[in-house]
């Protein structure tokens, strides 16, 4: 990258023109991101000397928590996991620190909600490629998701409008029931998506939103149902089941591929 050669070229020592440097960690950051297997340790050393040097500077701060945040969580190998998890666990204490000192700022609430979301979601569903067992890494899920829950509702709370942010808390919410119920807390469970449905159901949204929430509220009934089957409610599960179903068909059909 062309800016990556005349930031470096400018001979900045770590004193000097952190404005420079800041850019120069991100230059290097999105490097990392445009090459397959590209390496951000670069961006990541400059933003924590930047941390560091300028505790004062909150987007510093919160330029390193999302760097850091930035990992693979689909299709990767057991060894990718845990390195995702050792990063996710490096960035959250950044962002917390964010959260506590500027409250009031959405986008470092919603970087740290997501980061929890993530974290909680991959103890979840590939714990057993860690060291620890299920048990340990589910509390932990859990933990996690109900944070980032909590952050989400404050999210919608402040955009109400928002059809992104309460997708997003549906989600967060869908996890969360899932991990109570791997952990045999089905009523708990019962109770977050409950919940869920029900902020879903009052959401004004607009015309083009209203897809999404129908999108949602599949999903959710869905989950549902597995709680109910797990209570032996069966009766209750195929009602739910029926939902999901009747709310499906009101989505539009893929069109068919060409032969």
């Amino acid at each position: 990258m062309r800016a990556i050669t005349i930031l470096e070229e400018l001979n900045l020592d770590d004193s000097a023109h952190p404005e420079y440097r800041f850019l120069l960690a991100i230059c290097y950051r999105e490097r990392a991101l445009m090459e397959r297997n590209g390496d951000d340790q670069q961006s990541i050393e400059e933003l924590k000397k930047l941390c560091n040097q300028f505790p004062q500077v909150p987007e510093y701060l919160y330029e390193l928590g999302v760097t850091l945040a930035e990992v693979p969580v689909h299709g990767i190998s057991k060894s990718q996991t845990t390195q995702s998890v050792r990063r996710l666990r490096m960035s959250l204490p950044h962002l917390n620190e964010l959260t506590r000192n500027h409250p009031n700022i959405p986008r470092y609430i919603e970087a740290c909600a997501h980061t929890h979301h993530k974290l909680g979601s991959m103890l979840r569903k590939f714990g057993s490629d860690l060291e620890t067992d299920r048990a340990t890494n589910l509390s932990e899920a859990e933990r996690y998701l109900k944070f980032a829950v909590q952050l989400q509702q404050s999210q919608c709370d402040q955009f109400p409008e928002s059809v992104a942010e309460r997708t997003w808390l549906t989600r967060m919410q869908d996890n969360l029931a899932r991990c109570l119920l791997a952990s045999n807390q089905p009523q708990a469970a019962l109770a977050v998506i409950d919940e869920s449905i029900a902020g879903s159901n009052e959401a004004t949204v607009s015309d083009e939103g209203q897809l999404l929430l129908i999108h949602v509220l599949v999903g959710q009934f869905s989950t549902r149902a597995d709680i109910l089957d797990e209570l032996d409610r069966k009766k209750d599960a195929e009602a739910a089941r029926q939902n999901a179903d009747d709310l499906r068909a009101l989505l539009p059909r893929r069109p068919r591929r060409p032969p």
